[in-house]
């Protein structure tokens, strides 16, 4: 039988009909999100934007210190629009490196491959659609630990609970329809929520218990990437010139 498309009348009904829905369960819901890392604490201030105030994270890793930084993160312009919806656009490009072009280099800087982000825009969007959607003509490149550490710092600090590995997931009453998550940690800890989502990463703990296991093919190839200083004075210093305009960092 053929699936009668969805007119934009009823999506706007039904954005209308969450957002009522939203409202007036906001107060009540207790929502966990299992996964610390940028997804889990995105979401956390998503929802605490859109007026969930009992959402909280739980993350199965110690609290990273300074050094954990992990390696750059390039935001393209469509990540780019999603924290300046979440409030954070300023401050990413103000702490990361803006990106006006990418290229591929090999080992000797010879460039194979280029992209000019204003460019690549244009051919994808009219200008109108560029503006209306404020689609920043721009990538930022940041560290992974600074962009996180950036969420933390606009969650309560009691948002986010470390040390909180997931054992098992389950309800009160497993032939009833609906009613309380329950979710128990490795530590003994339980906890219950209204609702539950898994946001832990390529192996997560929360999609291996609800859902069929899933196992990973290796495809044959692998990236090793490294972080390179190359402020300006280290630059000065090495007596060498780079074939590409270059940031404080760079990765390979």
């Amino acid at each position: 039988k053929k699936v009668k498309p969805v007119s934009d009348c009823d999506r706007v009904k039904m954005v209308l009909t969450v957002r009522r829905v939203g409202a007036l369960l906001s107060q009540d819901l207790r929502i966990g999100v299992i996964g610390g890392a940028v997804a889990g604490i995105a979401m956390a201030r998503a929802l605490k934007m859109a007026g969930f105030s009992n959402v909280r994270v739980f993350e199965r890793r110690s609290r990273p210190s300074c050094r954990d930084n992990g390696f750059g993160v390039i935001l393209p312009p469509n990540g780019l629009r999603a924290l300046q919806h979440l409030g954070l656009y300023d401050a990413v490009v103000a702490r990361g490196n803006r990106i006006d072009a990418l290229a591929q280099a090999t080992y000797d800087g010879t460039v194979v491959s280029k992209w000019h982000i204003p460019t690549v825009l244009e051919d994808n969007f009219t200008q109108e659609e560029i503006e209306s959607q404020r689609v920043p003509p721009h990538s930022v490149s940041i560290l992974g630990g600074h962009l996180r550490d950036m969420f933390f710092n606009t969650l309560p600090p009691d948002a986010l609970q470390w040390d909180m590995a997931v054992r098992s997931i389950g309800r009160r009453d497993p032939m009833a329809r609906g009613g309380p998550i329950q979710v128990q940690f490795v530590s003994g800890h339980e906890e219950e929520f209204d609702f539950l989502i898994g946001a832990d990463g390529i192996r997560s703990k929360v999609r291996e218990l609800l859902f069929e296991a899933r196992h990973f093919r290796w495809s044959g190839e692998q990236t090793i990437r490294g972080r390179v200083d190359l402020s300006d004075e280290k630059v000065a210093a090495a007596g060498i010139e780079l074939p590409f305009p270059h940031n404080e960092q760079w990765e390979q």
